[in-house]
Order: structure tokens, then C-alpha cells, then sequence
């Protein structure tokens, strides 16, 4: 209780601001830090130590009242002091009488924690102090304060903890010391102050990944929907928010559907204008939920299809029109839209190009269904000149482009549509678009696929591959980075080439040059390669020692000798006259070594030559083409052969 009141004190003093270098230059929020830590430790010994002693000594089973068997011994009757000695009733009442001593303790303990914690937290309005708090692990002397069970101090505690988790260290720290784990039991206390505060604890720790997987592990997400509704509008804002979070991740959103929080959340919405708070978050967490198959079935039962078109179109809401679009990418809802198509394409021709027109036609882009000619409504509604003038490259957004192409593909899955965009141009704006677009990859593909669907058709067959320059554009993006343009590209080449010899010959000659482009540069580098090569050996000048003026080579035959010293001629190869030859070592270094050699130890003299017969510079000639110069015996010089 002393030190409740000194530190009380010292409180009182820091709900001023300039009273804090006071306390701080007396280093009073040290003290308590270490107050803190020092009564903690202390409590967690006193508890261990109290529950080591109830598991030493279990309690007496209980004696039963069921009467005797006669055949039963009686128990003998003890005197009552025997009996108090054996049954040691003073060993049961040590553990009790601890349990309540350390409940007590407890209680003046959490004010105690209480008062000096408030100081902190006044002093950690100062961010650099609040560092030093970090640095002396006051996060987890505030992890380890929320296993108590005072309110007040869970509350400042919740609220410390709020401030401290903004910044990244603490949070990673908050993480490390499972506190998502102790943080359930604050929202079964049925306070709304602890509620609020533990929310917005929980919203500040939902941007981790890691930490919002945590808490659906832990069982968050139940209890979160069941808060929805609440009177406490602020609560219901947090809730809301939380769950938009956790929603992010797919896994979870299936898990969504166990709930009943999209029932809810379509219901809070009713009432609510656009641009409020409330109704924004919901049509946020219902934008993420309408990517699930089984929540946007969900969404759309009932009446609730028909409500959100109408309020879409009232208020002309772009974001309310992104859940349609999203719930309509399921194969299961695109049958729930076919009512509203009419609507859909009387806003893309008569309403200007804002977000709500590229959403409205985002959905109907999805449409993919046989049953719907889109033909008729394009011829309807005008279409087909909109379309034409969104794809001139530079006049509408890049969002809208994409979606306007992406309606062209979808329209083409039709034979008698596809051919009404033949006739209409659709597809040379298309190549032009590419040309201006090469650079962003969706916009590549989409257009892509735009020809897959055009080639798939007899009768607009023909128009793309003679008409168009789709196929030599197909072929260079045919070896495109991105994988799914590859993919599209070559589905759409084996139709061409199934349909036009002239193209699969090309389609097939790039596609080889393609596979086999390694095995083809190395073929061209070493053509290239033998090509200089030859070069060089026909211009490359003959050794300074010339073995054709000697007189003593007079012999055509393969073998001679040179003034005792031996010559060994081989020749590699007896047709030497078709003139393909291995390269000679004639103008290796060591080859200047041995023709000084040679040159000092024959004679010189112009060659002696017979008549009929060939000349021994014709006989050497045509044998050194094919001749290689090497050396058996290192050791002597006065010896070598060529082979």
C-alpha cells in the first residue's frame, strides 16, 4: 500500500507535461518498470509454488453413505485427537489459506500495476521514452499484466498495448509473445470499454498476415460476426473492419459461409446512404466475399439480387457494382444476370465512360452463355460503333479498354456476332491496339484471345488469317515472356496451321528455329568459324624453310630421307585432290624451331623434276595439305615425323 501511494504521487505529477523531465531526471519510470517486473515475478513464484502444493497433497476421496454389507467389517472409531492428527486437517487448510492469501495479494498487486503503469503510459507520450520503455521490455511486462482479471487494468493495460502496437518492433514483439492468444477472454468480460480497446488492438494487428491466420486459429472469426449489430456503433465500425481483413485471405473467405455474416451485413446495409461509414465497410467486405463461389450464392438468394441492382443503379454506385461483377465470374450466378442485360447495355451506350460504366461492362463481359445472343443486343443497343471508337488507341482509359476487350471476346464466342465484328473492323482496331499496348501484358492477352475465339469460327477464319496481320503478330509473341500469351498464342497457331498450309510451313519453321535455336548457333558459329579458318590458312605464308628446292627429292613415293636425317610422310588422307584437309601445325612454334633446323642441313637448288612424271613440288603439295606435323621425341630435336 506504500508504494501504491508513492507511486500515486508521482502519477498525480505526470498528467502533466512539464512535470515529465522532473520525473524523468529522477529516473522515477525506471523504478517502476522495475516495480513491475519485480511483483510480477514475485506473484508467478507465489502461484507455482501454491500449485505444486495442491498436486503434492490430493484431497481425501469422499466417504460414502451407501449403508454396510453385514458381511463389511465395521471401521474402528478413532478418538477424535488420533483422528485429527492421522486425517492432518492442518496440512489441507495450508494450501486454502494460501489460495486466499494470493488472491489477496493479487488485488493490491493490480492496483499497485495499475497506478504504475498509468505513469508509463503518461510519460510515453514522448516518443524517444517510449523507445527506452521498448528497450527494457515493457511489452512484455504488458503481455504477461493481461492474465490478470482486474478491469481496470486489462483496460489500460489494452490501451498501452494500442499505442505501443503501431510501430513494427512491438508488433513483431506483441507477435512473439502470442498475445492474440490472451486476448478472447477480453471479449467475454461483456464490457464495452475493454471491447472497444481490444478491437481496435486486434484491427492494429490484423495487418499481419500472420498474425490475422493466428486469429482465425484461435477462434476470432465467430465471434466477430456475432458482435455485428451491436449498439455501439464504434463497435460495429472496428468489427466490420476486422472482418474485411480476415476476408482478404481466400481460404478464409469459405469460411464465411458457416456464419451468418453475410445475411447480416446485407442487412445492416439496407437503410444506409452510400458514403457512410458503415455502408462503405460493408460493401467492402461483400466486394471480397463475392470472389467466393459459395458466399456469392449466398449473396445473391432471395431478393437480395434484385435489391442490389436497383441500389446500384439508383445511386449509380461504381463499388456496389463491383459485387455483381464479382459474384457473376461464378458459373453457378451467370444465369441470375440474364434479366438484366437489357439494363446493363442501355448504361454502357447512353452513360458516359466513369467507373460505373466500366464495371457494368466488366459484367456483362463475364456473360459468358450460349443462350445469349449477343448479336441482337450489340445491333440493339449500338454497341459495335462504341466498342470501335473505346479501342482507338489513346481515347478511353486503360482499365476501360481492357474490359471493352475482354466484352469483344466474349461476344465472339458467337459465330454471327463474331462475323458482325469482321465486318465491322473490330479486329484491325484490335492490331492497332496492339501495336500501342505491346508493353502491358493483360491488354496482349486479352487480344489474343480475341483471335483464339475469331479462328475457332469457319466463316471469320479465312478473314483473320488473309485480311488481318493477326498471324505474323501471333508468331512473335508465340516466344513471349509471359507464359499465358504463350499458351493462347500456340492454341491459336495450331488452328491456323490445320486451316493454311502457307502459314504452318512458316508456323512450323519458326517453331523449329525456336526449338533447336542453341543446336543452330553452333552450327553457324562454327560454319563461320571454318570459313576464317580457311581464309587464314590460304593466305597464311608457307614456313621460312622450303622443302621444294632441295635436289635431293627426287622420289615420289611416300617415304624419304634428308641427310640422315628422317622424315616420315604419312598422309591422313589418299585423295588429297578434293582439297579438304585437317589444319595444318605448320605455324605452331615449335615448327620454326625444327625448320631452322632444316634449313641449315639441307642444301639449296631449284627441284629436279622428270619427264611424264609429276613434279616433286606437285607430289609435296598435294600430300602437306593433308599432312600434320608432330613430334614423337621431344628430347631429340633431330628426329620428327609428320603424319
Amino acid at each position: 500500500e506504500l508504494s501504491t501511494n508513492i507511486v500515486y504521487t508521482f502519477f498525480c505529477f505526470s498528467t502533466f507535461s512539464q512535470f515529465h523531465p522532473i520525473i524523468q531526471q529522477y529516473k522515477v519510470g525506471s523504478l517502476c518498470l522495475e516495480i513491475v517486473e519485480y511483483e510480477l515475478n514475485r506473484f508467478a513464484q507465489l502461484k507455482k509454488e501454491v500449485e505444486s502444493r495442491s498436486v503434492a497433497t490430493p484431497p481425501t476421496p469422499p466417504v460414502s453413505r451407501l449403508p454396510l454389507p453385514r458381511s463389511a467389517r465395521r471401521p474402528i472409531k478413532q478418538p477424535a485427537e488420533e483422528k485429527k492428527k492421522s486425517t492432518g486437517g492442518e496440512k489441507t487448510e495450508e494450501p486454502t489459506m494460501n489460495l486466499r492469501k494470493l488472491a489477496t495479494l493479487a488485488k493490491k498487486q493490480d492496483q499497485l500495476l495499475r497506478v504504475c503503469f498509468y505513469l508509463l503510459l503518461n510519460l510515453a507520450e514522448n516518443v524517444k521514452v517510449e523507445d527506452k520503455m521498448r528497450k527494457r521490455n515493457v511489452v512484455g511486462l504488458l503481455v504477461t499484466s493481461l492474465e490478470r482479471s482486474t478491469l481496470e487494468l486489462l483496460v489500460l493495460v489494452s490501451s498501452f498495448l494500442l499505442k505501443l502496437s503501431v510501430y513494427r518492433e512491438n508488433k513483431d514483439e506483441m507477435a512473439n509473445l502470442n498475445v492474440i492468444d490472451k486476448l478472447p477472454k477480453l471479449l467475454l468480460m461483456k464490457d464495452k470499454t475493454l471491447e472497444l480497446v481490444t478491437l481496435n488492438l486486434l484491427y492494429n494487428l490484423s495487418f499481419d498476415t500472420n498474425l490475422r491466420e493466428k486469429m482465425v486459429r484461435v477462434g476470432f472469426l465467430p465471434k466477430l460476426v456475432s458482435m455485428l449489430g451491436d449498439e455501439e456503433h464504434q463497435v460495429n465500425v472496428v468489427v466490420l473492419k476486422l472482418l474485411y481483413h480476415l476476408s482478404m485471405d481466400d481460404r478464409v473467405k469459405a469460411m464465411f459461409t458457416y456464419t451468418d455474416c453475410i445475411a447480416k451485413v446485407t442487412g445492416m446495409m439496407v437503410g444506409l446512404e452510400p458514403g457512410e461509414e458503415l455502408h462503405t465497410l460493408s460493401v467492402a467486405l461483400l466486394v471480397n466475399l463475392a470472389l467466393h463461389g459459395r458466399c456469392a450464392s449466398q449473396l445473391l438468394v432471395g431478393n437480395n439480387l434484385q435489391y442490389l441492382i436497383e441500389c446500384a443503379f439508383h445511386h449509380q454506385s461504381p463499388i456496389i457494382m463491383k459485387i455483381l461483377r464479382n459474384a457473376s465470374t461464378h458459373a453457378n450466378s451467370k444465369q441470375l444476370f440474364i434479366d438484366f442485360v437489357g439494363d446493363l447495355a442501355n448504361v454502357i451506350a447512353t452513360q458516359p465512360s466513369d467507373d460505373f460504366t466500366l464495371e457494368c461492362v466488366g459484367l456483362l463481359a463475364n456473360l459468358t452463355l450460349p443462350e445469349l445472343d449477343y448479336c441482337t443486343l450489340l445491333q440493339q443497343y449500338n454497341l459495335v460503333n462504341w466498342l470501335k471508337a473505346q479501342l482507338v488507341p489513346g481515347h478511353a482509359p486503360d482499365d476501360l479498354v481492357l474490359e471493352v476487350v475482354m466484352l469483344v471476346s466474349t461476344a465472339a464466342l458467337d459465330e454471327s456476332c463474331a462475323s458482325l465484328l469482321c465486318k465491322a473492323d473490330i479486329l484491325l482496331s484490335l492490331i492497332e491496339l496492339l501495336k500501342a499496348k505491346q508493353e502491358d501484358d493483360e491488354i496482349v492477352l486479352q487480344i489474343v484471345y480475341v483471335f483464339y475465339q475469331v479462328a475457332r469460327h469457319t466463316i471469320t477464319r479465312d478473314y483473320l488469317i488473309r485480311e488481318t496481320e493477326a498471324p505474323a503478330y501471333l508468331i512473335d509473341l508465340m516466344h513471349d515472356k509471359n507464359e499465358n500469351i504463350r499458351k493462347v498464342c500456340d492454341a491459336c497457331l495450331d488452328i491456323i496451321k490445320e486451316c493454311n498450309e502457307a502459314w504452318a510451313e512458316k508456323i512450323k519453321t519458326e517453331q523449329f528455329e525456336w526449338h533447336n535455336s542453341h543446336w543452330l548457333t553452333m552450327v553457324e558459329n562454327k560454319a563461320l568459324d571454318a570459313a576464317v579458318g580457311t581464309l587464314a590458312d590460304d593466305s597464311e605464308a608457307m614456313p621460312h624453310y622450303d622443302l621444294l628446292q632441295q635436289s635431293l627429292l627426287l622420289q615420289t613415293g611416300s617415304h624419304s630421307s634428308l641427310n640422315g636425317d628422317d622424315i616420315e610422310i604419312v598422309s591422313n588422307n589418299p585423295q588429297s585432290d578434293e582439297g579438304s584437309r585437317p589444319v595444318s601445325s605448320y605455324g605452331s612454334t615449335d615448327g620454326g624451331r625444327y625448320g631452322s633446323e632444316l634449313e641449315e642441313g639441307l642444301p639449296q637448288g631449284p627441284p629436279q623434276t622428270k619427264r611424264g612424271e609429276e613434279s616433286h613440288e606437285d607430289v609435296l603439295n598435294n600430300a602437306l595439305r593433308n599432312l600434320v606435323i608432330s613430334e614423337d621425341n621431344l628430347e631429340d630435336d633431330s628426329y620428327f615425323h609428320i603424319q
